[in-house]
Parts: structure tokens; sequence; C-alpha cells
């Protein structure tokens, strides 16, 4: 009685795992069947995950041309994330590593932890560069915004933090786009009166006439 018990459930467990492996096994995916000891890498990844699914009005272009085989390894039926390689060396297969100002002296540190989709989504997002939020939000994400909203802000704050600092690498300190003098001179006129008067003594040298 005990042996035909034991056969009768597990009869009963292969059907229910069949049933599921049918409801929920997209028949037409080519990404899902099995070949020798590799999965197939012809499917179309969005017979199974819905584009719906990664919003964002502006989209990465592996992924607005349906290429998700650029950074992910194809799966089986046990749905799992696998990228071809760490992120960094993924991006730059298709991103120029010094247009990006990646070699240079002062690195943002989600660049050197080598992590991109710290600030940009990988898929799609709204605006220039898939960034997961606008500046100053993004920002805001991993510093302090208590630290941005006193009674006194900085006028360049009001456009984003960019106004003065660069995305991913610098070779001045802060991240900041040019040397802090030559940066503060693009907005004050460090020869009028009112400047030299609020600063007791002359942090930014003024430019000679001969300039």
């Amino acid at each position: 009685m005990r042996i035909r018990s034991l056969l009768s459930s597990l009869t009963l467990t292969a059907f229910l795992l069949a049933g599921l492996l049918i409801q929920f096994s997209p028949q037409d995916a080519a990404a899902q069947v099995k070949k020798g000891k590799r999965f197939s890498s012809k499917g179309n990844c969005l017979e199974c995950h819905k584009e719906a699914d990664f919003a964002g009005g502006t989209k990465h272009k592996p992924f607005a041309e349906n290429k998700c085989l650029s950074c992910h390894k194809p799966h089986g039926i046990v749905g799992v994330l696998r990228l071809k390689d760490d992120i960094k060396t993924i991006c730059l297969e298709c991103h120029d590593q010094t247009a990006l100002g990646l070699d240079r002296k002062i690195l943002h540190k989600p660049v050197a932890d080598g992590d991109c989709t710290v600030c940009h989504n990988p898929h799609a997002g709204e605006g220039k560069g898939i960034l997961k939020e606008a500046s100053p939000q993004l920002c805001y994400g991993c510093h302090d915004q208590s630290d941005f909203e006193r009674v006194h802000k900085h006028k360049p704050l009001e456009k984003g933090c960019f106004s003065c600092h660069e995305i991913h690498g610098s070779d001045h300190k802060g991240l900041l786009v040019k040397d802090e003098k030559d940066l503060c001179r693009d907005c004050h006129d460090t020869r009028a009166a009112g400047f030299a008067k609020a600063h007791a003594t002359p942090l930014i040298p003024p430019i000679s006439p001969a300039c």
C-alpha cells in the first residue's frame, strides 16, 4: 500500500510539474530552447520579457534595437540575470573611455567602482544619458540633500549640478569642470567693487587689464 501510494504521489507531482512548464513556457520562445549544454542565442527576448516593464522615453540603443545579447547571456526556463561581463567592461565596448573622462585624475565614485547603473538605467530612462532621475534629484541619492537646501543657495544650482561639476571624471578637485578660480570668473566679475568688498582677502586674483 505504501509503495502504491508513493507511486501515485510521484505521478501526480510529475503531471503538475508538466502543467506548470506548459503554462509558463512560451512554446515559440526560441531563447528557452535547450540545445545540448547551451541555450539558444537566437530567441526574441520580448516573447517573455515585456517591453512595457522597461519604462522610459529614451531607450538605450541595444535595447531599442532588441539586441539584448549585446549585454546579456541567454538563459533557459529558469530566469536568471546573466551579463556577458562586469558592467564597466560591457559599457566600454560601445562607449569611449577617454570621451567619457574616465582617464582623468579624479573619478566620480560610481565610476571608480565600475558601476554605471548607479546613475544610468541600462534599458530606458528619461532624458539625455538615460539617467535614472534628473539632476539634482539623482545626485541626492548619494549626497545629503539638506546640505543644498539652506537659506542662501548658489545660483547655478537652479540649473542642476552639472553647471559646475563633471559627471564621470575631472582633473580638478570636487569634479569641477575647470579650475575653481576660472570657474567662478565665468559668473562673477572679480574686478567689481562689490566682489572685492565681499571678500576680505582676494580669494580670486583679479584679471589684469591686459587680459
